[in-house]
């Protein structure tokens, strides 16, 4: 197998990704899960009654992690390619941070639906699996800040990719500060599910150029 094969099969795992974390995503029910204004004890009946599905769910997210550092690597070593090296030491160390948080949070889940819910006080269950909520932004900002400069800097990617990386950066940088109770721009509200939406959108459409355009030629915008 030549070496642009194993490039376009290497930006394929974000493609992996971003499948495997929309199953783990829908294999609790959407309606039901509690908020951050629910009572505590509500959390542990939630645990306790979706204990399959929250250890399924946390096997599948952290296979689904081990895709993004490969499509990370895959994407880093293109915008070095591209002649932004700082750049992608930069999307790289937000990228690995990002899964790093994204493991902890899903470890903390996991390891409760297991056993330990019902062993733990209430008030702890949900403080601790709160917690990582409010640190996803930060190192996305970082990951996707990096990426949208090299596109539009180098043009390693259509225009119209970058522009889109610019509303994302944006829309993360304030979804840090979703401090509200309740609603939209709570932490567990719309505002934030829009944000991991959008996320997974660049990381497809990165695979997806990748995959089309395995070699770090410019391309042409439209």
């Amino acid at each position: 197998m030549v070496r642009v094969d194993w490039d376009r099969w290497a930006a394929g795992s974000g493609i992996v990704f971003v499948v495997l974390l929309l199953i783990s995503s829908f294999l609790l029910p959407t309606a039901s899960p509690p908020k951050s204004g629910d009572p505590a004890q509500q959390y542990v009946a939630f645990l306790a009654d979706h204990r399959t599905a929250y250890l399924v769910r946390g096997y599948l997210t952290g296979l689904a992690l081990v895709f993004f550092v490969w499509f990370l690597v895959s994407w880093t070593v293109r915008m070095r390619a591209g002649g932004e090296p700082r750049l992608a030491s930069i999307a790289y160390g937000g990228g690995l941070l990002l899964a790093g948080w994204a493991l902890l949070a899903i470890s903390i889940q996991t390891v409760f639906a297991w056993r330990l819910a019902g062993e733990t006080d209430p008030g702890t269950v949900k403080a601790v699996i709160l917690v990582p909520e409010f640190g996803f932004a930060y190192p996305l900002v970082a990951l996707a800040a990096a990426s949208t400069i090299a596109i539009l800097r180098s043009r390693m990617l259509p225009t119209w990719v970058g522009l889109y990386g610019v509303v994302a950066t944006l829309w993360f940088a304030v979804s840090g500060a979703a401090y509200a109770k309740s609603g939209f721009f709570s932490p567990d509200g719309a505002f934030s599910l829009v944000a991991f939406l959008m996320f997974l959108g660049g990381v497809l459409i990165a695979s997806v150029y990748m995959i089309v355009q395995p070699t770090a030629s410019q391309v042409t915008t439209a």
